[in-house]
C-alpha cells in the first residue's frame, strides 16, 4: 500500500475545513434571513424598554402617582416648627431703673382782690386767698391770677371783677418800694364809667400792696404815664391804699 504524501494529507485537511465553514455559514445565513423579522421585533423591543418616556404619563402612571403621593401624605411626620429661644443666660437680668415721680410743686397762699356789691347796692373790696406755684416771680403770677378773674366757686359768692376784660400787663417793675405796671390800651376803656375806674384800680394797688416791700402803684398805659384815666381819674402820679 502507498504511503500518502504529507502534502497531500494537509490539502485534503484543508479542503475540508472551507466546505465545513461554507456549509456553516450558508446554515447561518439562511436562518438569519428565514427569521429576520422576529430578530428585527426583538431588537426594537429591547430599544424600546432602554429609551426614556417623553411626554405625558399614560393613566396608569397617573394613577400610581396620585397613589404615591397619597401615601406620602399619610405617611410623612407631622414636624411642628418651635420659636427660636436664646440660650440662658448666666448674666442676670437688668433691672430696670425706677425714674422717680417728680416732687409735688410747692404752693404759697396769695392774697388778691376782686369786687361784689354788698346789701346796700355799693361797690366793695373783697380779699380772697389763692394757692399759687412758688416761683421766682410771685407778683408776676399773682397778677396773671387777677387779670384771669374769680373762679367759679368765687363767683357763685358774688366776686366780681371790674378790671376791662382783655387787658393785660405788658412788663411791671419794682423801683424802691413802688411797682410800675405796664397795662395794655384795654385798662382804659371801661364800661363801668367811674365806679368802673375806681374799682379796676383798687383791685390793682390793694393786690400789688399784699407784698410787704411794695407800698404803692404807679399806673402805665402802653408805656406811657397818663395823668388820667377815662373820666378824670388821676393816675399821674404812685397810688396807695389810702388814696383807694
Amino acid at each position: 500500500m502507498a504511503k500518502q504524501h504529507p502534502k497531500q494529507s494537509f490539502a485534503k485537511k484543508t479542503s475540508f475545513g472551507l466546505v465545513f465553514w461554507l456549509l456553516f455559514f450558508i446554515v447561518v445565513s439562511f436562518l438569519f434571513f428565514y427569521n429576520r423579522d422576529n430578530i428585527r421585533r426583538t431588537i426594537e423591543d429591547s430599544i424600546a424598554l432602554e429609551r426614556p418616556i417623553i411626554g405625558e404619563p399614560s393613566g396608569s402612571e397617573l394613577i400610581l402617582d396620585e397613589i404615591q403621593s397619597e401615601d406620602i401624605q399619610q405617611t410623612a411626620p407631622v414636624i411642628t416648627v418651635l420659636p427660636e429661644t436664646s440660650p440662658q443666660s448666666t448674666t442676670p437680668e437688668r433691672v430696670p431703673e425706677t425714674v422717680p415721680a417728680p416732687a409735688p410743686q410747692a404752693l404759697r397762699d396769695r392774697a388778691m382782690y376782686f369786687m361784689s356789691v354788698d346789701r346796700n347796692g355799693l361797690i366793695v373790696r373783697s380779699r380772697v386767698n389763692r394757692s399759687l406755684p412758688v416761683t421766682e416771680t410771685p407778683l408776676a403770677e399773682v397778677f396773671n391770677a387777677l387779670l384771669g378773674g374769680p373762679s367759679r366757686e368765687e363767683q357763685q359768692r358774688g366776686l366780681i371783677s371790674l378790671i376791662p376784660e382783655g387787658t393785660s400787663i405788658i412788663n411791671m417793675m419794682v423801683r424802691g418800694s413802688t411797682v410800675y405796671i405796664n397795662f395794655s390800651e384795654d385798662f382804659q376803656f371801661n364800661i363801668y364809667g367811674i365806679e368802673g375806674y375806681a374799682g379796676a384800680l383798687r383791685q390793682v394797688i390793694w393786690t400789688a400792696t399784699e407784698f410787704p416791700n411794695i407800698d404803692d402803684v404807679q399806673i402805665l398805659i402802653e408805656g406811657r404815664r397818663l395823668d388820667f384815666l377815662g373820666e378824670g381819674v388821676w393816675i399821674g402820679a404812685p397810688l396807695n391804699r389810702e388814696n383807694y
